[in-house]
């Protein structure tokens, strides 16, 4: 980067941040772009560490002990703070007014605070009558909003969490897995997570060896965010795509306006289908950025689109958006017929990159469901995290 262009980028963060510097260390920390922290980990690490010294000062290991916080966020956090140029980006700021203490209104109790600190709520064995589908969390109506964390919803025949009919809210460290319907009409709709309602965000949740999708927002009338979440093995006889991002069907009613999603830092890998799935979008399903897709069946990725809300005829992906995506092994892409402005960075757009297993530290995608840290985060795996020296470097979840 150009040398005054990198001076009129850090003075350009420095005075949006200046604008905002009474509203205390969450929001200096969201703002500061760290790989991985988004508004929920930079509130959870300032209702933690009280002020940004203590959170600079802090190893890899005592960031990891925070409740949500995985390994891969401690290093991100810890490798940001451990570079001389971004300490004095902190200072300045410091200098200039803005807060480095938690604000007074983010002192809420954080999860994993509580009475019910270090414990999962743990669902199991819901039953499916002779209705299509049945569901260990159904979250329905315009009222209902629910925030999910540390759950886990397993070994049922039923769907673990579904939000519909309005309903909103978000899942955080949960895990849904091994729910098969049980009937060849219920393993088709069953999924580990559904959002067809409101706006749902999931976050650092894991889906596996579901009998129909790992995530699935189909129908929806409001944005969805996937962020930090793994898809697994989705195999049992269902549509078995990871992430089906989008869609209403071949004539369902459209959302007014159409929403248009996001799916960040995911993993999906050894599904039977598609690993990330665009279904058919009638326009936009997502941006998707840093994602790492592995061995899945049917394709890494696929940006099936039709062509408009009035249009159902299936296309090509035409407005899709892919930055700094990983694809190895099986089927990189289909249906993609994006723009090069709006596909740069990927690991098979990317000129001279080449991919192959000597990239990743290990190809075992099943570390996927090894056991989550004592805090809820995600598990620290080798799988799909990049070896040193790659050049995939800046790409993928990891």
């Amino acid at each position: 980067v150009h040398a005054g262009h990198a001076a009129a980028d850090r003075r350009k963060l420095i005075d949006s941040i200046d604008a905002s510097r009474s509203q205390g260390l969450s929001r200096l920390l969201f703002g500061l772009g760290i790989r991985h922290v988004g508004d929920r980990v930079a509130a959870d690490l300032a209702r933690h560490f009280g002020t940004i010294d203590a959170l600079g000062a802090a190893d890899v290991d005592t960031i990891e002990a925070v409740p949500g916080i995985g390994r891969v966020i401690a290093e991100s956090v810890a490798e940001w703070f451990a570079i001389e140029s971004n300490r004095g980006l902190v200072q300045r700021l410091l200098e200039r007014g803005v807060s480095g203490e938690v604000a007074e209104a983010d002192r809420r109790p954080a999860a994993g605070e509580g009475p019910l600190a270090g414990m999962s709520i743990v669902v199991t064995g819901t039953p499916v009558g002779s209705q299509k589908q049945s569901e260990n969390f159904r979250i329905t109506g315009s009222s209902a909003s629910c925030a999910f964390t540390r759950v886990v919803c397993r070994d049922s025949k039923a769907n673990g969490f579904y939000f519909t009919s309005g309903g909103s809210g978000s899942c955080t460290n949960c895990d849904a897995y091994n729910n098969i319907g049980g009937t060849s009409t219920a393993n088709g709709n069953t999924d580990g997570f559904g959002a067809h309602g409101k706006s749902v965000t999931f976050s650092n949740c894991r889906s596996w060896h579901n009998s129909d999708d790992g995530y699935d927002c189909i129908s929806v009338d409001n944005a969805i965010t996937f962020d930090h979440c793994w898809a697994y093995n989705m195999t049992a006889g269902g549509d078995s795509n990871g992430f089906k991002v989008g869609g209403y069907g071949t004539s369902g009613t459209v959302a007014s306006p159409m929403p248009s999603h996001t799916v960040k830092y995911c993993l999906s890998a050894s599904n039977g289908s598609h690993g990330f799935y665009a279904n058919h979008q009638p326009g936009k399903a997502a941006d998707w950025t840093n994602n790492t897709a592995y061995n899945n069946g049917s394709g890494n990725y696929n940006m099936l689109e039709q062509v408009s809300a009035t249009d159902r005829t299936d296309i090509p992906g035409t407005r899709e958006v892919l930055h700094y995506n990983i694809a190895f092994t099986g089927t990189i892409i289909k249906n993609d017929n994006n723009t090069a402005a709006n596909t740069t960075n990927n690991s098979w757009t990317k000129s001279g990159v080449t991919v192959s297993s000597a990239d990743f530290q290990s190809t075992d995608a099943s570390q996927m469901d090894n056991a989550r840290t004592s805090s809820g985060g995600l598990p620290s795996i080798t799988f799909m995290k990049l070896a040193s020296g790659s050049d995939l470097a800046g790409m993928g979840c990891f």
